[in-house]
């Protein structure tokens, strides 16, 4: 009698003894092993494994029903099976961060590190525990003085003034009275604490006690009743602008709310200076307003959980993270190794390269090819998604800076931001946690070898680019946070690595978007801005998003430039570009099954890319 292996008991056997990378995304069960002529495995006659974004397997108890919900709606997925891997659906670190915010309200915990670790259902399901009280207390008290984090002393150091630096997010609600929506976002000042904050002298914040800032004067409510759609838009347009001049970092005026009614639906527009609020941030945020708002219509008092840990607590225990990472230093100094070729007609002036002179781009990637970047691709190189959207990048660079004669054509230079909240700081738990994490640093990928023409048409040269820039990517420790507790925390850092230029272009994926919180979607809104005088951070550049909508995942682009240095065309020609190489790289992902290894994912032995290679091509069919 013959049985069937159950492939899930055999990943989960692997995945005790191996890392995560290792454990096989699909098992196949062959009643024979299919030869060739000359007793060699015979490759071709192998059946291809099924990758199914769904397991069939239901949840078997209330922890892996939790889960499964969980995951469902972080991705925006129907439904979700307990062997279906998290980033297999199109989870990435920053979704990440929000399914454990998503576990902990349903009581559960875990890190995302965990989810990591363990990418299933099945998995999490073996390691999560009930929600406790912290083992680690916090040293700091949540109000109180501290000194800026390096996200903020880069912000202090930009030209202009910075009071109307902010990010917005225009919501369909539901009709709510001025004192109800009064309420709700009392209820969000009270609870987290970056809300509070404001700036002192010395590169200082202060965050206030719990009654430091009262919601009433901050909310204003605008009738649209009786009015045209152009002049419902200019309405909103004027007191959008209004709200933004109101903000105020010595004062404290970080966040305004406008309230919209006498349209089709009312509509809520939250201003919050960036100094309080990052991609993560607003996820939290939003889902806190809607709890809020359903329980007021629901006559009940609004309950928000508060965050693990403070914003001041994490921000107090950087000075000695950032000692502790002196050894990262040659690695950061060699991003800036050679000369960078002016981008426009002159270099980049932050007193004339202003807010004022903003141009922008906006373009969607279809959903049928933005679904496989967020799936397909990034299981074909054992990667992220980053690692995709990064590649492609660099390709369009590289053939965009050639055809245009901007030089360069080799070495890809950058400013690459991350959320920031890696675990860096003991004990800390930032999936509540609402305040400006994010990590900014210089990368320079050296694709030197490659020829980015021939990986728009050449599957071995674009597998040989994916797999280049995941190997540098890997090679920054915590996703790159040191540079900037480096470069502004800690003397020595700041001694070797202050003189250097910042990069001319800048690129941010801001992560998936989902529910009402998506832009575009429902009404909803993602946005942003800042005084006209306040100096551009960069030449150009690029803010990507993947937004749920009815007909699937898009992934978004935003495109901003000096409009002084750069023409339109020329933009719009790299546009074109990053979309055309993101296509290529779909079209590479789903024409194999083939997992295209390199030397992170074998890490217990030391092995390079070419022996990884050659031992692929000894077990490779030779061609007749």
């Amino acid at each position: 009698e013959t049985c069937t292996p159950d492939s899930t008991t055999i990943r989960s056997q692997l995945a005790e003894f191996l890392p995560e990378y290792m454990v096989p995304t699909a098992i196949v069960t062959l009643a024979a092993i299919p030869v060739t002529a000359n007793g060699k495995l015979d490759r071709r006659a192998l059946p291809a494994p099924e990758f199914a974004l769904s397991s069939a397997r239901d949840p078997r108890n209330a922890i892996e029903s939790t889960l499964c919900t969980a995951f469902a709606e972080v991705l925006g997925v129907d439904s979700v099976g307990i062997d279906d891997s998290f980033f297999a659906l199109g989870g990435d670190s920053i979704s990440a961060i929000q399914l454990v915010s998503l576990v902990r309200k349903a009581g559960l915990q875990m890190s995302v590190a965990d989810v990591f670790q363990h990418q299933s259902v099945l998995q999490l399901a073996a390691i999560v525990t009930p929600l406790r009280e912290s083992a680690y207390a916090e040293v700091h008290a949540a109000t109180g003085s501290f000194p800026a984090p390096p996200v903020m002393h880069w912000l202090l150091d930009q030209h202009g003034p910075l009071d109307a630096f902010h990010q917005s997010m225009a919501l369909p609600v539901p009709p709510l009275s001025r004192d109800e929506l009064v309420t709700a976002v009392q209820a969000l000042l009270d609870c987290h604490h970056a809300l509070r904050m404001r700036l002192l002298d010395q590169r200082q914040l202060h965050i206030g006690e719990t009654d430091s800032v009262s919601a009433d004067v901050l909310v204003m409510h605008v009738s649209l009743q009786g009015l045209t759609l152009s002049l419902r838009e200019a309405c909103m347009r004027e007191h959008a602008m209004a709200a933004r001049d109101r903000l105020n970092l010595r004062e404290g005026r970080l966040l305004q709310v406008v309230y919209f009614d006498g349209g089709e639906q009312p509509l809520l527009l939250l201003l919050i200076h960036h100094l309080a609020v990052d991609g993560v941030s607003w996820r939290i945020l939003v889902s806190d307003l809607q709890a809020a708002c359903a329980a007021l219509a629901a006559g009940q008092p609004i309950e928000l959980e508060p965050p693990t840990t403070s914003f001041r607590h994490w921000a107090l225990q950087l000075q000695d993270a950032a000692m502790a990472r002196r050894a990262e230093l040659p690695m950061w100094e060699s991003m800036f190794g050679g000369d960078e070729p002016p981008l426009g007609r002159r270099p980049f002036d932050p007193a004339c390269d202003t807010f004022a002179t903003l141009r922008s781009l906006s373009m969607k990637l279809d959903p049928q090819t933005t679904q496989c970047l967020l799936t397909v691709a990034p299981q074909r190189i054992r990667g992220q998604l980053n690692d995709v959207l990064l590649s492609a990048f660099a390709v369009a660079l590289i053939e965009w800076r050639r055809r245009y004669g901007l030089g360069d054509s080799e070495g890809v230079r950058f400013d690459l931001e991350g959320h920031g909240r890696e675990a860096i700081v003991e004990g800390a738990d930032l999936s509540r946690t609402v305040g400006w994490f994010t990590s900014l640093f210089p990368l320079q990928l050296d694709l030197s070898e490659l020829d980015p023409t021939a990986a728009m048409h050449d599957d071995d040269v674009i597998e040989r680019v994916l797999k280049q820039v995941k190997e540098q990517l890997r090679q920054l420790p915590d996703h790159g946070i040191g540079f900037g507790l480096l470069r502004y925390l800690d003397p020595v850092g700041r001694a070797a690595l202050a003189s250097h230029p910042p990069r001319q272009i800048g690129f941010n994926y801001l992560g998936r978007f989902t529910g009402s919180v998506a832009a575009g979607r429902d009404g909803g809104h993602f946005g942003g801005g800042a005084d006209d005088a306040q100096a551009l951070a960069h030449v150009l550049d690029l803010s990507a998003l993947v937004e749920d909508g009815a007909d699937g995942p898009q992934l978004c682009a935003n495109w901003m430039w000096a409009g002084k240095l750069l023409e339109e065309s020329t933009v719009s020609a790299l546009a074109d570009a990053w979309f055309a190489a993101l296509r290529r790289i779909a079209d590479y992902a789903a024409a194999s099954d083939s997992a295209a290894l390199t030397p992170s994912d074998v890490s217990m032995v030391s092995l390079d890319q070419n022996d990884i290679e050659f031992l692929e091509s000894l077990y490779a069919e030779p061609e007749n």
